[in-house]
């Protein structure tokens, strides 16, 4: 077995409509697209710019991404570490869980992460596989009661499977599956998604 980390990022297509909907209504399907990518190459130059370990991209659906990803900063263009992959599954937990038991096939640590966390960087990402070392879990809460982060070094079927997604408990409900597999865990600093106008002006507030 390989023992190095993995680091994913899930990823929806590039597509006007299609992303970043809840913004649509106050900056138009293209601005909302807009934000998709400059979130899209954020997370993806963190997870290039860590020092160690394999970078997957798991797109939402197949497609052809050869001309978008040449067109992304050159950060993201350390393409030797960089593969890419189809989420598989009926919901998010599934999907999850896919990519999370598929990475530890072959990696003995991986950590995942979503496109919609602005202030992520490479040592969040270092501070959660450093502590898969000594737990089986790492979540990265975020403060609508989700996460933005999900390390494992040992996941358990059906841990992530049949939960309800997008809502105040999110983090709340993983923490109870956590205990009810007997995993042990670690939580990180909270950080924000933008999902909606109020965390879009937020993150820009913020520059």
């Amino acid at each position: 077995m390989n023992r190095s980390v993995c680091y994913i990022q899930f990823a929806k297509r590039p597509f006007a409509g299609y992303v970043k909907t809840r913004l649509i209504p106050a900056l138009g399907a293209e601005g909302a697209l807009l934000v998709h990518i400059e979130l899209l190459q954020l997370t993806l130059n963190a997870l290039c710019e860590t020092p160690n370990g394999d970078v997957q991209l798991w797109w939402d659906r197949q497609w052809d991404s050869s001309q978008f990803l040449s067109q992304l900063d050159p950060q993201c263009h350390n393409i030797s570490r960089l593969s890419q992959h189809e989420q598989q599954g009926d919901d998010l937990g599934e999907k999850m869980q896919h990519a999370l038991i598929t990475a530890l096939t072959s990696h003995s640590k991986v950590v995942l992460v979503g496109s919609d966390c602005p202030v992520i960087n490479a040592d969040y990402l270092l501070q959660a596989s450093t502590l898969l070392e000594e737990k089986d879990i790492v979540l990265g809460p975020s403060d609508d009661g989700g996460f933005v982060l999900i390390g494992a070094r040992r996941v358990e079927a059906g841990l992530l499977e049949g939960m309800e997604w997008g809502v105040a408990s999110v983090l709340q409900h993983t923490l109870q599956r956590i205990q009810t597999f007997a995993l042990s865990c670690a939580l990180l600093q909270p950080l924000f998604d933008v999902d909606e106008v109020s965390d879009y002006r937020r993150w820009k507030g913020r520059r």
